[in-house]
């Protein structure tokens, strides 16, 4: 059990610095680092919203999505409030129909 809690603390450690590193090099928009940073701490460190986590990675592998559909999802998340559930919820269900809607 405790080594499994380092392991989860060097991954979450090694992936904020490296999402923080390509903030501050400007290959990341301040926007991006936000929900980037947000979403590592809700998959590592609270493991809450699993619905929007599992349409997230629908989202990343499905290669025939229409651009207006890809950056209307992309604007969705970076302005989705993940201390609020009910703008988790809003996103996700958005993004589900988006995605249903191709």
């Amino acid at each position: 059990m405790i080594r499994d809690d380092r392991r989860t603390k060097k991954v979450y450690d090694e992936t904020a610095t490296l999402i923080t590193r390509l903030g501050i090099t400007h290959q990341l928009e301040p926007r991006e680092m936000e929900f980037l940073l947000n979403l590592l701490d809700e998959v590592i460190v609270k493991r809450d919203n699993p619905t929007l986590v599992r349409l997230l990675k629908k989202w990343t592998m499905q290669k025939d999505i229409p651009p207006e559909t890809d950056e209307i999802i992309r604007a969705t998340v970076l302005a989705t409030d993940w201390n609020d559930p009910d703008s988790v919820m809003s996103s996700a269900e958005l993004i589900r129909d988006l995605l249903a809607s191709r």
